[in-house]
């Protein structure tokens, strides 16, 4: 049973459907897929969206928020590390993201970033997930995708180690930036 609310107001309370129908979810064919779903039919008001789901045969409870995002005001560098081994066979993730200005992901966002790089390796890819686009991964530019756009990047074989610096800039966002380490690591 799932109870929703926008804006702190109460709109109902549905149950998961009957599991009678059939639906066709990435490629397949699922029977009862509305034995997982609550259904609500909402007017659009921006703000804040909570379902809140019941289990009623162990009475726990989760509760789930959705908020409205303003509009593009900055880029946000999120690395999947900070350092890294100063091996060409080893490689770091940075994910940039479009943020309102409340530093919320915006993930409706197509916005063209471009990168420069300075350190101790090279900017060795840049992606969007986004099968529409036939840019190159080897140029320093790229459009977000949802709002986000990944760089590689790749150290130089340096057995004392360095930096690697990766700075994102996009027209009306301005810049962002993002300083790894690298180490030198045990073969």
């Amino acid at each position: 049973e799932v109870e929703l609310f926008v804006n702190g107001a109460r709109v109902g309370r549905a149950m998961r459907g009957d599991g009678r129908s059939i639906a066709f979810v990435n490629g397949s064919w699922f029977r009862g897929i509305e034995r997982l779903t609550a259904t609500f039919v909402v007017p659009y008001s921006p703000g804040n969206l909570t379902a809140v789901g019941h289990v009623r045969a162990t009475g726990r409870t989760d509760v789930r928020t959705l908020l409205t995002t303003g509009m593009p005001a900055a880029l946000r560098l999120a690395a999947d590390r900070t350092t890294i081994c100063a091996s060409r066979n080893d490689l770091a993730y940075v994910t940039v993201y479009v943020v309102d200005s409340a530093g919320r992901h915006v993930p409706h966002a197509r916005v063209d970033v471009n990168f420069d790089f300075e350190g101790d390796g090279e900017l060795y890819r840049v992606g969007n997930g986004d099968p529409r686009d036939l840019g190159s991964f080897q140029q320093p530019r790229r459009t977000t995708h949802r709002g986000r756009v990944l760089a590689v990047l790749r150290p130089k074989a340096n057995a004392a180690g360095g930096t690697l610096t990766l700075r994102a800039a996009a027209t009306g966002l301005g810049a962002a930036s993002v300083t790894l380490q690298t180490k030198a690591c045990p073969l």
